[in-house]
């Protein structure tokens, strides 16, 4: 295995980590979990490319009563910005690209509350302060939850850039 694929298979944000979780999440029912209003009225953009990870979190948002819309690129997630109106996001932390970036700006300047979605950890990653971070290997309450908080308070500003693990 090359260093670069294990990387991305192994360690705690890992590919196997993420998948692990998402495992567990089936096995105990937790997704099952988010009462349906907890995201009642909300339009959640969900961007991210594994296809796997990206399904759970739209399951699990419904599940919370958001409707949600899925992009798997940041080039496809500003196509839909373009066509809807979005009251959150979970947006992967993908800072490499030009896309990326404007699609934060787009959701920033909009008023847009959003979190990132990282396969690293928070000391790695370094988004803008106070946004929060959920690590990909964390169970997908954690995601509602976080997008619950958001919702209720509106957008960070400012401060300690915080995450949740499974």
């Amino acid at each position: 295995m090359t260093d670069q694929a294990s990387k991305l298979f192994a360690g705690p944000g890992g590919l196997a980590a993420t998948l692990a979780c998402l495992k567990a999440d089936n096995d105990t029912g937790r997704v099952l979990q988010a009462d349906r209003s907890t995201l009642l009225g909300e339009t959640v953009l969900v961007v991210e490319s594994e296809s796997t990870i990206a399904e759970k979190l739209q399951t699990a948002l419904e599940r919370a009563g958001a409707e949600v819309l899925v992009a798997r690129t940041a080039v496809e997630a500003l196509a839909r910005v373009a066509q809807f109106e979005f009251s959150a996001a979970v947006v992967e932390w993908r800072p490499d690209t030009r896309e990326h970036r404007t699609l934060v700006h787009w959701l920033r300047e909009g008023g847009v509350r959003y979190l990132y979605c990282a396969g690293e950890r928070p000391e790695t990653v370094a988004p803008d302060a106070g946004i929060p971070v959920v690590l990909k290997s964390a169970a997908v309450a954690a995601f509602v939850s976080e997008l619950a908080r958001l919702t209720a308070v509106g957008p960070a500003e400012g401060g300690a850039v915080t995450s949740v693990d499974c």
